[in-house]
């Protein structure tokens, strides 16, 4: 998908794996990219978000999962 001339990669995922794509990636931003997390990785991640409404068939599940893998990293939440 492009979006303003730039290619958008959203990945056809159930719900569960959405999760932890979302997690995982804000994860690896958050702990490598310094301040570009909070003006790139996390205005990037919300573009997915209305990526992955318009395109996938079971929004509810896929809002849902991706939410909490938003929250849990953003807020650097992950397995113990």
């Amino acid at each position: 998908m492009s979006l303003f001339g730039r290619e958008i990669l959203c990945l056809r995922l159930p719900p569960w794996k959405r999760y932890y794509d979302t997690r995982n990636r804000l994860l690896v931003a958050r702990k490598h990219r310094g301040a570009e997390f909070y003006y790139k990785t996390i205005p990037g991640t919300l573009v997915r978000l209305f990526t992955v409404l318009w395109l996938e068939p079971n929004r509810r599940a896929q809002a849902w999962a991706f939410f909490g893998g938003f929250v849990d990293g953003v807020l650097g939440r992950q397995p113990a």
